[in-house]
């Protein structure tokens, strides 16, 4: 298991900016990440108005899970926060990474860190804010697959 978050992304730019999907996300340390970045399969970028990229995309190739993959980077493209049921976590302006490799939305370490995530068990899908208390444990919500 992996620890997902419901996040709220609202789009930027693009198609139609403004745009808002609720989905999980699954926060991965291993994404590690310069700045805050969200990996958007296409369903979801789509969904969003990021897909086909806006002006301003760059189009790398990076190694990911070993291989070479082909990316859209769009800077300043998204706004994300995580949502529970009893409140709402920071607001954090990222860049996105459009990929046909993932079928989930990621979050970057740098992202999770500024939404303030802290896995504490991750193989069992548990989390808290970065200010609550240890006493505090969240669990994952269900994956949501693009």
């Amino acid at each position: 298991m992996a620890v997902r978050v419901l996040v709220r992304i609202e789009s930027l730019c693009g198609r139609t900016p403004g745009a808002v999907l609720e989905t999980s996300g699954m926060a991965n340390t291993g994404f590690e990440a310069e700045r805050e970045d969200i990996s958007l399969p296409l369903g979801a970028a789509s969904r969003l108005g990021l897909w086909p990229p806006p002006p301003g995309a760059r189009k790398r190739t990076v190694l990911a899970y070993g291989v070479m993959v082909d990316i859209q980077e769009i800077p300043d493209a998204a706004r994300v926060r995580v949502l529970t049921p009893d409140r709402q976590g920071p607001e954090v302006v990222c860049q996105a990474t459009l990929t046909d490799t993932d079928d989930e939305v990621v979050l970057s370490d740098a992202l999770t860190q500024g939404l303030a995530i802290d896995p504490f068990r991750p193989k069992d899908g548990f989390w808290r804010f970065s200010d609550e208390a240890l006493a505090v444990s969240r669990p994952s919500v269900p994956a949501q697959t693009w």
